[in-house]
């Protein structure tokens, strides 16, 4: 294997001639588990996740707002349900494409540029797929529809035996009524397991 040119950020797996692909599969794992919970550590309040939830969603409906101008009326639907332990908040913003909902859970990748956003570290979508264990996430766009659960992220993050596999994506029904009307918009429904009553 040559040295130069090697890119040690690079996301696959590097081959090293008579190198253990496993061992360097397992450290490149530990790592991307490392940064997640470096993430995690840099959320200390309750209330982080409200603002995570209400920045992303006024991005949203702010750069669709630069786009649309005043022919559009930006909304936020927030909703709180005690028993559940959940919160959910819809936005009627820009929505997202395929690449940016598979991605957006990624530690650092961020598809916010310029318009003066109020996020772009892209640190606050892990925070809120890998500090819960429950994660509901929809999207509508351009006429797609994109729609998962992921769960037991911050069993994964917090599993120091590596018994608990990384959690995958799950598929499921767009269900989203605020959005019937609406050409876009996205949702974030976490269930806290910190709420006590």
């Amino acid at each position: 294997m040559k040295i130069s040119g090697f890119d040690p950020l690079c996301s696959g797996l590097p081959a090293i001639e008579g190198g253990n692909k496993e061992s360097i599969g397992n450290i490149l794992e530990s790592s991307i588990k490392s940064t997640v919970n470096n993430i995690l550590k840099s959320y200390t309040g309750y209330f982080d996740i409200f603002s995570e939830m209400i920045q992303n969603s006024m991005d949203s409906t702010q750069k669709k707002f630069i786009a649309k101008g005043n022919s559009y009326i930006p909304r936020l639907w927030i909703y709180i349900d005690l028993k559940q332990k959940s919160i959910r908040l819809v936005d009627n913003g820009i929505g997202m494409n395929l690449e940016e909902f598979l991605l957006c859970f990624r530690p650092n990748v961020s598809f916010k540029r310029g318009d003066n956003l109020r996020g772009n570290k892209g640190v606050g979508a892990t925070f809120l797929a890998y500090g819960f264990n429950y994660i509901s996430l929809q999207t509508k766009n351009n006429g797609c529809f994109f729609s998962s659960i992921l769960r037991q992220g911050r069993q994964w993050v917090d599993d120091t035996s590596d018994r608990i596999p990384r959690p995958l994506l799950e598929e499921q029904k767009f269900d989203v009524p605020e959005l019937l009307n609406e050409e876009s918009g996205t949702v974030f429904e976490n269930q806290v397991n910190w709420i006590r009553w």
